[in-house]
């Protein structure tokens, strides 16, 4: 994977890296017109006819039709030079895995019970809709610097 930072995508510039996977890129953007900053997850250079182009449109597809306080939000799908983008609300703050790794003693039983509430209720309100999230872990929960839980990756 190459590093994109600085490069327009739309009407977003890439501010920095957030991380990459198997799958992708994910970088901090901004929407260059009215400022908003957005988490942009690009597809990696996929081998012609492995089917993961038509996986990330769906993931893409399915995230536009969600609308909970625990999911990030899709805002836009775009494309830079034939790859598939999904720009998406960014949540600041760590993952559940780095809050679980920096509490020595383990998270307070209230904070925990707080994260799994979110998580249950953004769970059941996909699984009422037929959804499969097919990659939770800690490392796809973020906990944001003003305490909300956001449900990440959809594992496509």
């Amino acid at each position: 994977m190459t590093m994109l930072a600085n490069a327009a995508i739309g009407e977003y510039r890439l501010l920095e890296s957030l991380g990459a996977g198997g799958m992708g890129e994910v970088y901090r953007a901004v929407h260059s017109r009215i400022g908003r900053v957005v988490a942009v997850k690009i597809l990696s250079d996929a081998e012609p006819g492995a089917g993961l182009a038509e996986r990330f449109m769906n993931e893409a597809r399915i995230q536009a039709g969600l609308h909970h306080p625990h999911i990030a939000e899709f805002y836009d799908f775009v494309e830079f030079d034939g790859r598939p983008c999904i720009i998406m609300e960014y949540v600041d703050g760590i993952t559940l895995h780095d809050r679980i790794q920096r509490a020595r003693g383990g998270m307070p039983a209230s904070e925990a019970l707080t994260v799994f509430r979110a998580v249950v209720e953004a769970i059941a309100y996909l699984h009422g809709r037929g959804i499969l999230h097919r990659d939770i872990k800690s490392s796809n929960i973020k906990l944001s610097s003003s305490g909300q839980v956001k449900l990440l990756d959809f594992g496509i």
